[in-house]
Parts: C-alpha cells; structure tokens; sequence
C-alpha cells in the first residue's frame, strides 16, 4: 500500500508544482519578500515545473522575485502573459525558439505592437515561475560589484599613471646620454709639454759666468675624451633600450585609454542600472519603454509592413524591444505604436556607450599626444643647442672649448657622467667628427619637426571632432533625461518625414 502511494505521490507532483506556480502572489506561502531583481545574463530561462517557458527576459529587464521556500538558489518569478511572451504553448527552448522564427512579426498584438502592454497599464494576468537566482540581481548587489569594480579599475589607473611617469623619465634620461656621450666624442684633450733642445753641462763653480739658458721647445699631446668607437657602441645600446622603453610607454598610454573607458562605461552601466531600478514598480511586469535616440538619417518606421514615417538623426521617443525578434523595436510616435529596425536607434546605454566611449578615448589621446609633443619640443631644443655649441667650437680651430652645451648635472647624468678634464689639459671640438656630429643632430631635429607636424595636424582633427561631441552627448543625455519623465508621450524632437 505504502509503494503504491508513493507511486501516486511522485506521479502527481509535477502537476501539483505546476498548480502552485500559477497561483496568484497572495495565495503562496509566506517567506521573504518580494522584492525587484534584474536579469544579469544575456537571456534568462524561467520554468513552470519542469517544463521550460517561452517567456523571455533578456538582460536588463527587472521583474518582481523572492527566493523560493524550498530551494534558495531559485527564485519565484512574477511575470504576466503579455508584452514578453512567444507562442502561448509551452515548450521547449529549441522548439519555443524555432516556432518564433526570426521574421518581424506583424500578426499579434495592436497597431504592430505584438503583444504588447501600453506603459502605465496593469498586466491582464500573472503568475509565478521559477528559474536560477544565479540568472537574476538586486540593485545592492549590483552597486557592491560595481563599486569593487570602480576600485579596481581606480586603483589599475594609478598604477599605469606611475608606470608612465617612470618610463617617461628614464626615456628622456636615455636619449640625453645618447647625445652626451656622442657629443663627447668629438673632444679632445690638449696637453702642453716643455722639453729642453740639449743637456744641460756642470754647475759652474764660484765666479763662473753663467751660460745662458739653454734652448727649449714645446710639444703638445692629444688625447680622446672618450673614444669614438665605445661612445657610438653604447649610444646605440642606449638608443636600442630606449626604444624598446618607448613601446612600453605607448602600451601603457593605450592601456590606460582602455581603463578610462572601461570605468566610464562601469559607471554609465551603474547609472543605467539604477535608473532600470527606479522606474520599475513592484509586481508591475517588466518595463517595457525606454527613450531610444534615432543615429540615423531617415530611420524607418512601419505600420505592419507599409513605411509610415522615416526621422531625423537625434530624434529621441519613448521605444521598446520586440522580444520576438530581438532586430527590431517597438516605437512609440505621436500615440500610436510603430516597428523600427533596432541598427537605427540607441537606448541611453548605448549612447554612453558609443558617444561617451569616443568622448573619453578623445580626451585621453589628445593629452596623451599633447604631451608627446611637449617632450619632443624639448628634445628638439637641446638638440639646437648641442648643435650650435658643436658646430661655434669646431670652427675656432683648436682654440680652447669655453662653453659645454651639458651641465655637470644633467638630465641623462644617470646613465653618463661626463669625465673631468686632465689637470693642465685643454679641450677642443675636432671639425672632422664635429661635422659628422652637427649633419646626424640636424637629421633628429627634421625628424622630430615632421612627427611634431603629424601630431598637430591629428591633433586638430581630434579637438574638431570632440568639439562637435561633446555638446550632442550633453545635449542627448539632457533630451533622454527629460523623456524619461514623460512616459508615454510624443517624442522630445519631432521633426519626422512623412509619407
């Protein structure tokens, strides 16, 4: 008796779950609150019993959700039959996907909004379905991932901001010591040497007259300040180090680019979230419209499969996704409902998204450019002076070298100390590696000048293309703001073509 009652119990209860499930909010057990969650992954899949529902809840969307009595990894679900739903059958996620299709579907719901609920009004019916509470989040939750996420990304900045400093500095003390040690290498020491003709004879005694002094010449010596041939070995070590340290600052200065958007992009996510919150009213269904903004000319709106109207770039009004077909939207426009392929609209996340990410890659390529040419101009001065010193100095013909275009302690003093000079020693310039030193100098200098002009010219482009972008992102954020408050309604701009 007793395995025949079990029999029965195990063989009825799917259907009792199911029974249970779509009793009304007020009829379950009580345990804790209902409270809103959002969808966290690109689409939840919801269950009533052990069948999976053709309902669809894609990322963003917040419904009304508690943990489930039984299973606290699960949550109970409040969803209503219209406005989100495929085929009213149950069924299988391949079936219930397949017997959607992927056509726009025009023959259910009103005005070309398949089966959809106005904004404001009540959901006709509801009820309770299950689904992973890993699939689902609350807000709290939400705002303690993203501040750790902020934290990082801060704390990632500060370290790349070092990074950089550090790697800025030992570049520009690589390249001074290139140029000061080749510089170097066109000094030479002069020693001057008195060496008497012939040897001297005997002391004379007391009373000898004594002879006169005995002829003498002067010999000079000379003597490299450093050799040619180490100096241009480890400039070009230097040279190679250097370089390989530019690529590194390069990197950095893209990472850090990358990190800034990223962080902008958290904290539009976090605003967008929050706002996804604040709009949503418990045991309300999900919500359905958003302010969208038009990025095209000439974007389409449908009534059925007849064009009804086409608008401008920037027109922003209330929309909805089709979650029938995720390549379309649902637009509101002067009280009626239209069909608009989803390429040609934005949501506030997607306009932070595309607008914000460009306005903070801008700023941060125009700094870091900027910069770029500050250090080259300063290059490109020290280069002028090295070449004027060297190229004066040669031409005095061995006279004595008063001017050094390096101070004892200089920029790249780290890696090259300049040597003392020799006591009784001179230095002079030789016109033959000077010559050769000032031709490379005035080589580096077009260089440096051309690339300076490159920067400038993108960097006019840059500021021409910012100026124009920021004011339309502030301009959009304003619009979108103000249509938030005026759900459902016209749209904030509507100069529309009609047909």
């Amino acid at each position: 008796m007793n395995h025949v009652f079990r029999q029965l119990w195990f063989g009825f209860l799917p259907l009792v779950i199911a029974v249970v499930s779509m009793l009304p909010v007020t009829v379950r057990s009580a345990g804790r609150p209902f409270e809103p969650y959002m969808v966290v992954v690109p689409e939840a899949e919801l269950y009533q019993g052990t069948k999976r529902s053709p309902i669809r809840l894609t990322w963003g969307d917040v419904v009304t959700a508690r943990p489930d009595d039984l299973y606290h990894d699960w949550l109970d679900v409040v969803v209503d039959d219209t406005g989100f739903q495929g085929p009213s059958s149950y069924s299988a996620r391949g079936d219930a996907r397949a017997s959607m299709g992927t056509a726009r579907s025009t023959d259910s719901g009103g005005e070309g909004f398949p089966g959809a609920v106005p904004h404001g009004q009540s959901a006709r019916k509801q009820r309770i379905l299950q689904a992973n509470g890993a699939q689902f989040s609350r807000l709290v939750d939400l705002r303690r991932g993203y501040a750790r996420r902020t934290a990082e990304l801060t704390a990632r900045l500060e370290e790349l901001g070092d990074d950089i400093a550090s790697l800025q500095t030992l570049i520009e003390q690589l390249y001074a010591a290139e140029k000061a040690i080749v510089f170097d290498s066109t000094v030479r020491y002069r020693s001057r040497t008195v060496v008497p003709m012939a040897t001297a004879t005997a002391t004379p005694s007391e009373g000898e007259v004594v002879p006169e002094p005995l002829p003498a010449k002067i010999e000079y010596t000379y003597e490299d300040k450093i050799d040619p041939a180490r100096a241009r070995n480890q400039a070009d070590r230097w040279q190679r180090e250097r370089r390989d340290l530019e690529r590194k600052l390069a990197s950095r200065r893209e990472k850090r680019r990358d990190t800034m958007i990223r962080k902008s992009a958290t904290d539009s996510l976090l605003d967008f979230v929050t706002w996804r919150f604040s709009s949503y009213r418990l045991g309300s269904g999900i919500l359905h419209d958003e302010p969208y903004v038009s990025i095209r000319g000439r974007a389409q709106l449908f009534d059925g499969k007849r064009l009804a109207a086409e608008l401008d770039t920037d027109v922003v009004l209330p929309a909805a996704r089709n979650r029938n077909d995720d390549q379309w939207l649902i637009v509101r426009f002067q009280g009626r409902s239209f069909d608009a392929r989803r390429s040609d609209f934005l949501n506030r996340l997607g306009v932070e998204s595309r607008l914000g990410r460009r306005v903070v890659w801008l700023s941060e390529k125009i700094a870091d450019v900027t910069e770029r040419n500050r250090l080259l101009q300063d290059r490109r001065d020290m280069l002028a002076a090295i070449t004027i010193s060297a190229d004066y100095n040669s031409q005095l013909n061995y006279l004595r070298l008063t001017s050094q275009p390096f101070a004892p302690v200089y920029a790249g003093s780290r890696y090259y100390a300049p040597p003392a000079c020799p006591t009784g020693a001179v230095e002079y310039i030789s016109q033959a590696r000077a010559r050769s030193f000032v031709r490379e100098c005035e080589d580096d200098i077009k260089d440096i000048e051309d690339e300076i002009g490159r920067n400038r010219r993108n960097l006019r482009a840059w500021k021409h293309e910012l100026a124009g972008l920021k004011p339309r992102l502030e301009n959009l954020r304003e619009r979108m703001n103000m249509a938030l408050s005026s759900l459902p309604g016209e749209a904030a701009r509507t100069p529309a073509t009609k047909r």
